[in-house]
Order: structure tokens, then sequence, then C-alpha cells
């Protein structure tokens, strides 16, 4: 008990160091080599993400002078086909002179810094997007370990509800919940960084280099650590209790 203790207690504060470090450290200027082909552009809806229609063409005439100009428009509304979507982290190039900018209501621009973007694919059995496709389905691995999580913390408030509180078993309960938000953790990692490696390889994005964060968000490691040792310090206090009275 007092073994575990130390463990996952040694194991949260390296990840709360490791957390800290990053705060402090300072991004070194990095030099990246474009690739042919890297584009970033806004344009209009492209067919490979709509479906055409209600097709609608108006023919007019105009006249100028005396002269008839005719002009014809076509309207098109459309639905989208279904996607698949990853948000992947980025970070800007160094060296070159491209940058994003916006403006503030009053005219000054400001600098458009992208951190993440959204990336999607159509959802088709296309061979050219069928490598992205089948990494993004490896995100869908850590479901089972929500639904694992959800069986567990069920189980816990059921017991409480019923006013069944067996510290120990709750205990346990914390425990294994702590230790299913660490696997969870760990999943997105490894799922997420073998997405990573497939998008850098393929994604084209001009000005922006696809991101490897070392920690990445640690929310789910650092709540899971912490279950841990709450579930370890409330059986450190039942065995104490039960020797103070037996002493007794």
């Amino acid at each position: 008990m007092k073994k575990k203790l130390k463990i996952y207690s040694a194991m949260l504060i390296v990840v709360l160091a490791c957390l800290v470090t990053k705060f402090f450290t300072i991004n070194t200027p990095h030099s990246w080599t474009s690739r042919e082909g890297e584009e970033l552009y806004l344009d209009s809806m492209n067919l490979n993400f709509a479906k055409k229609l209600d097709i609608k063409t108006t023919t007019w005439t105009d006249t100028i002078n005396g002269i008839p100009y005719p002009h014809t428009s076509t309207d098109w509304n459309f639905t989208t086909k279904n996607t698949l979507g990853v948000d992947v982290p980025v970070r800007h190039r160094g060296g070159i002179d491209k940058y994003l900018y916006s403006r503030l209501a009053n005219g000054l621009p400001v600098m458009v810094d992208m951190k993440y973007v959204k990336i999607k694919v159509p959802m088709e059995n296309n061979p050219q997007t069928r490598p992205i496709v089948i990494s993004l389905a490896l995100v869908f691995l850590i479901v089972p370990f929500y639904i694992w999580l959800l069986v567990v913390i069920l189980k816990v408030l059921r017991s409480v509800y019923k006013g069944e509180v067996f510290v120990s078993e709750i205990a346990k309960g914390l425990e294994k919940a702590g230790k299913l938000l660490v696997a969870i953790w760990v999943v997105g990692r490894i799922t997420g960084y073998i997405v990573l490696f497939i998008m850098k390889r393929n994604l084209l994005l001009a000005g922006y280099e696809i991101d490897f964060p070392i920690i990445g968000d640690v929310t789910f490691l650092i709540f899971g650590l912490a279950l841990m040792i709450v579930s370890q310090i409330i059986l450190m206090g039942k065995e104490l209790q039960e020797e103070q009275e037996l002493t007794i």
C-alpha cells in the first residue's frame, strides 16, 4: 500500500515537473524547408466535399445603348459529404516571410498564429485518402476504455447511493478509475503520434509544419494519478483506524 503510494506520487511529481519545465522553456528558432505542392488558401466549397443539388440556371439580357448583353447565372444548393476529421497541432516555420494576418475593428493588423488546425477528408473509398482515413480511425480504439471507465464510476456511485459504503471497495474503484484515465492518456498519445506521423507525410500545409508535442495535454494523466493517490490514502486511513480500534 505504501509502496503504491510512493510510486503514484513519484509519477505525479515527474509529470508536474515536466509541465512546469515546459512553461519556462524558451522556443528556439527553427528552419524548415518547404515541399513542392504545399498550399494554404481560401476557396469556394470543393466538389470533393459537396453534392450538387437543385441546380438552377437563370438567363437574362441587359440592353445598354441599344446593344443587348446576355447574362447567365447558375445557382445551386449543396449538402456536404460525410467527412472524418482530426485536430492536428502545427507550428509556423521559421525563416520565411509569409504570415497570416487579420484586423481589429480600428484597422490595426493582428498576427494569426495557428496552434491547431482541423483536417477533414471525405469518408469515401479513395486510394489517395485511404492512409489518412485509416490513421484517423485509430482514434476509435480509445472508445472501449471510456466505456469501461463509465462502468467503474457507475458501480462506485451505485454503492454510495445504496448506502453500501465499503471503504476498501470504493478505494479500489477509485484506483481502477485512475488507472483507466492513465490508460486513456497513453493510448491517446500512441494513436495520436501514429496519426501525426501519417499526416506529416501526406499533408502539404504551406508555411506550417506538423508539430509533435512531447507532453501534450496531460489532464487525464494528472487526474488519473491523483485518483490513484487518493485511493491509497483512503486505504491507509482505513488500516490505521482498524489498528487503533484493535488497540482500544
